[in-house]
């Protein structure tokens, strides 16, 4: 141990120990052939997410590419008749936004009144009202998340359904500084 109650990483340490992964949640990294720090320090993202200006709901034009951010007003889910439907209303100071996904099933319970949220994708109109049907979407704290998403865009890691990308990007960038320490230089400083 440190003396700063860290435990002192190497490249074959178990990631169990890390923040966020635990006895738990290490099987399912498991389930992705990631055991080890240095399975974890090679487990790219598959891609990047950059979402569009963030765009209030008042301003709001059929077929652009936007991303809202809002509260959570309602979300009603039907599961019947097939495929699971789920409509959501979202609000900021300027309006509401009416909100549908398709073949929601996954979404029961995961986005409730009362959360902030971030959503993006190309509205389109329905009973002359401006809407987003499946948009993309995050739950987020604060409005500086959405920020870093634009500018630096979010890594999106191949997922399972008990682990998703945020969860793998979590206990990335938790531990990333200290992962990042038991590598060894090929090189010399100059």
């Amino acid at each position: 141990m440190c003396s700063d109650n860290k435990m002192r990483l190497n490249t074959q340490q178990d990631i169990q120990y890390l923040p966020g992964v635990g006895p738990k949640r290490i099987t399912f990294f498991q389930k992705l052939g990631i055991t080890t720090v240095a399975d974890l320090l090679d487990y790219y993202p598959r891609n990047h997410l950059f979402i569009p200006p963030i765009t209030l709901i008042e301003d709001l034009l059929s077929n652009q590419s936007v991303s809202v951010v809002a509260e959570v007003k309602t979300v009603q889910f039907q599961r019947y008749p097939h495929p699971a439907k789920m409509n959501m209303v979202i609000e900021d100071k300027t309006g509401d936004l009416k909100l549908t996904f398709f073949h929601a099933s996954y979404m029961e319970d995961k986005i409730l009144p009362g959360d902030l949220i971030v959503v993006w994708g190309k509205t389109n109109l329905y009973r002359k009202q401006v809407q987003l049907t499946n948009p993309r979407w995050k739950i987020i704290e604060n409005i500086e998340e959405v920020y870093e998403i634009e500018d630096a865009g979010e890594p999106i890691y191949s997922a399972t359904s008990e682990l998703s990308s945020g969860q793998i990007g979590r206990v990335i960038r938790e531990s990333l500084d200290d992962m990042l320490k038991t590598i060894e230089q090929w090189y010399t400083e100059s």
